[in-house]
């Protein structure tokens, strides 16, 4: 039997906060967040402005020359929330609005987990294209055997990209634009999207 640490460094955002490690073995929760392993804080009183460190050991039995994969997951009020879940959607949404804007085709595939892929589809159709999230739900599944649709991380886009046609949505899509050295063309409502199965 070895013992692993793990260790992460967060600033709570309120005080009913849980911090979980979640791997992919039995030990670990085995990807299920409510098998997850509980992670304790260095310090009993938390802050909302001070970063605290959370210390979780796993004892892992043999064979233990698996690889392992982890993440680590905080339960706020209730609801589980993972990293790169929802802050990377919106830059997603920019770099895909912004390829087809200028005529590329866009074969969206994602290793990091289920529905990151579609979530940057579903992030384009409903606050660029303006989509009805039940439209982005046919149409997706209409072109796609397996999919799965993270809605609470939808609306938790929404609320970072805020109204797709405000000025600084379009100024961030511009920016993002002169960043990739892209000339701006409107050639999204033609844009050619390939989703990879």
């Amino acid at each position: 039997m070895v013992v692993f640490r793990f260790g992460v460094i967060l600033t709570p955002q309120c005080s009913d906060i849980e911090v979980f490690v979640l791997g992919s073995r039995p030990e670990m929760g085995h990807w299920d967040p409510n098998r997850a392993v509980k992670m304790n804080p260095s310090r009993s009183v938390l802050s909302t402005c001070e970063p605290c460190l959370w210390i979780g050991d796993v004892r892992l039995s043999e064979p233990y020359t698996d690889k392992l994969w982890f993440k680590f997951i905080k339960r706020v009020h209730g609801n589980y929330i993972w990293e790169g879940r929802i802050q990377m959607l919106p830059q997603a949404v920019f770099l895909l609005y912004g390829l087809l804007e200028n005529g590329h085709t866009v074969y969206v595939h994602c290793n990091a987990g289920v529905g990151r892929s579609t979530a940057a589809v579903c992030g384009l159709l409903m606050y660029v294209l303006g989509w009805r999230l039940r439209k982005v739900q046919y149409y997706l599944t209409a072109r796609r055997a397996a999919v799965y649709i993270d809605e609470e991380a939808l609306s938790s886009c929404y609320v970072i990209i805020g109204d797709a046609k405000s000025d600084l949505f379009q100024h961030l899509v511009m920016e993002l634009m002169s960043i990739l050295a892209f000339p701006y063309t409107s050639t999204t409502e033609n844009a050619n999207l390939g989703l990879a199965s």
